[in-house]
């Protein structure tokens, strides 16, 4: 989503309100705000890597109805000659809106929708000298579309309740054709993968305030899950394709919650509730106490309590999985979860800067996991398709602490540090305890900016802007050199999961922007840099054609863009 399109959103990160379900790790609640129902407002901005549209404004005059829209359109073309080899290619776009309709008795009507498409691919090196690795002798061409759209309604059925009711559609998919050149000169199909999603989503949501001192929020919601895979793959250079799988299968997730907020005191409040779900497919259900306490020490100062039990399904291609007698193994397993403890403690130093402190503990348990190997679900991250018989045997835990310093802009300056130092390991069927795909074991962030008014009359603004990480290296898995040299491929060291871990990175954007504001309409000049420091992400091992060697695929992306963007 755009950020002009964006409200108020929610981000929770652990033991978060009963109203959430389907997540153990975080929920980012994301609202489209309406759009200006008393005048139109446009805005155009030109770039180097596109184009960006957005309108806003009423459907009549005098009334309260009202639009909002955003269409991007962006390329790397004109950044050639800063990227990797045939990144050049990629290109996406996307459209959202939201159209606000408010009624003197029925309540407020809404209807909303985005949607986005990208294409990337490689061209193939045609020359044989030139193949360095396999990589360089494929072509593919890779197109992505998501799409989702649907009706909100609320109502006030009295002075103290509120009711929201929605119906949403939102589907997503993946086309990709990989074609290989033989040493003769002939391109040759390697593989074709459709891969798509379709999800129906019915939700309401009762508010009501019975007392100064007890405040409820419940509602239920029934999802409908739709899925598809079909791969055909060749086996080995030149051979024809083979199908792989061919699957497709839905089912019905049904969740209700209910959640009450009590002031037990002067300066304390309790939150607690349960979410509840149900997964038609294998009839297995899952009940989750929340409950939250926050205590209001002083004016500047606050701390709090919270716990809940969180849990999850998993993709449906794993359920979904049919073995040769056609029966499906993966059928009954059941939800993924998660025990989360929550501590924090707030404090505001004075008009501006505020300091938070959140140690966290959680505990999961029931992951699908491979027995007698290190194969576990939570860390798993490209596989399009997985043939494994899996078994809820894994455990995992994810200890830290998370602390932040905020201070709120004041004469046009403003910062934002914060810094998580953590563990997260797992234990997969062979009974090993091991480090997860994830654990960075520390991450520090600045996002700091600062503005200065200019000109005559001091109306326009020229403003600098930064965020910089650092962070520790993803864990891999090493490569096991012998199995490799038999196989004339990377084979992956198993027993060894996630004992390496690549080295820390320093990553830093920035923007610079002048704005001039004058009576009608307003312009922007804008510099903008991302990874400016020119960190290498890691896409795994490859074998060199020429060197025998297994090198480490690392790749560097740096995207400026220069913009104009005009507002009137």
């Amino acid at each position: 989503l755009s950020s002009h399109l964006l409200a108020n959103s929610d981000f929770f990160t652990g033991a978060f309100p009963a109203e959430y379900g389907n997540a153990t790790s975080g929920v980012f609640d994301i609202f489209m705000r309406p759009g200006n129902n008393s005048q139109h407002e446009y805005a155009i901005q030109l770039g180097l890597i596109g184009i960006d549209v957005a309108s806003e404004g009423p459907f009549r005059k005098e009334g309260q109805s009202s639009y909002i829209f955003n269409y991007r359109y962006s390329t790397l073309s004109l950044l050639t000659p800063l990227l990797p080899e045939d990144a050049e290619g990629t290109n996406y776009q996307d459209l959202s809106f939201k159209l606000n309709f408010p009624t003197y008795n029925a309540g407020v009507f809404s209807v909303w929708g985005i949607g986005l498409a990208d294409k990337s691919g490689t061209r193939a090196e045609t020359d044989p000298l030139l193949w360095n690795y396999f990589q360089d002798r494929q072509s593919q061409n890779v197109e992505q579309y998501m799409a989702a759209g649907g009706l909100n309604h609320r109502f006030f059925p009295g002075e103290s309740k509120s009711l929201q009711t929605g119906i949403a559609i939102n589907g997503s998919g993946l086309y990709m054709i990989t074609d290989e050149y033989l040493r003769e000169g002939q391109l040759h199909p390697r593989n074709r993968i459709n891969n798509n999603h379709l999800n129906l989503v019915l939700t309401s949501k009762l508010n009501q305030k019975f007392s100064s001192r007890h405040t409820n929020h419940s509602g239920l919601t029934a999802t409908l899950f739709h899925y598809g895979l079909t791969m055909d793959n060749a086996q080995a250079l030149g051979e024809p394709l083979q199908k792989i799988t061919d699957q497709s299968g839905n089912s019905w997730l049904f969740s209700f919650f209910t959640s009450s907020k009590l002031r037990l005191g002067k300066n304390f409040d309790m939150t607690c509730g349960v979410h509840v779900q149900k997964f038609s497919l294998n009839s297995n259900y899952s009940i989750e106490p929340r409950l939250a306490a926050q205590f209001q020490i002083n004016s500047n100062q606050s701390a709090g309590l919270a716990y809940g039990l969180h849990s999850r399904l998993e993709r449906m291609n794993i359920y979904l999985l049919k073995a040769e007698n056609g029966e499906m193994p993966n059928r009954n397993l059941e939800f993924s979860k998660s025990h989360h403890f929550v501590g924090n403690y707030s404090i505001s130093t004075g008009g501006y800067t505020i300091i938070k402190i959140e140690p966290y503990y959680q505990t999961l348990t029931n992951i699908p996991v491979r027995p007698n190997s290190s194969f576990a679900l939570i860390n798993l991250k490209d596989d399009w398709f997985i043939d494994y018989v899996l078994k809820n045997q894994g455990e995992g835990y994810n200890l830290g602490c998370d602390f932040t310093i905020e201070r709120f802009i004041s004469n046009g300056f403003y910062s934002l540090f914060t810094a998580s130092v953590f563990d997260s390991r797992y234990k997969a069927g062979d009974g090993i305890w091991r480090n997860t795909r994830y654990n960075r074991n520390y991450l520090f962030n600045i996002l700091s900016g600062k503005e200065w008014n200019t000109g005559s009359r001091k109306q326009n603004l020229f403003s600098v802007n930064g965020r910089a990480s650092f962070q520790g290296g993803d864990r891999i898995i090493p490569v096991n050199y012998a199995a490799s040299e038999r196989a004339n491929e990377v084979i992956p060291d198993e027993e060894r999961a996630f004992e390496e871990q690549l080295d820390p990175q320093f990553i830093l954007h920035f923007t610079i922007n002048y704005k001039i504001n004058r009576k009608k309409h307003a312009s922007t000049w804008s510099l903008n840099v991302i990874n400016a420091t020119g960190v290498k992400e890691f896409y795994g091992f490859r074998k060199n054609l020429q060197t025998g060697t297994i090198d480490k695929n690392n790749e560097s992306i740096v995207i400026p863009n220069i913009s104009y963007k005009i507002e009137f």
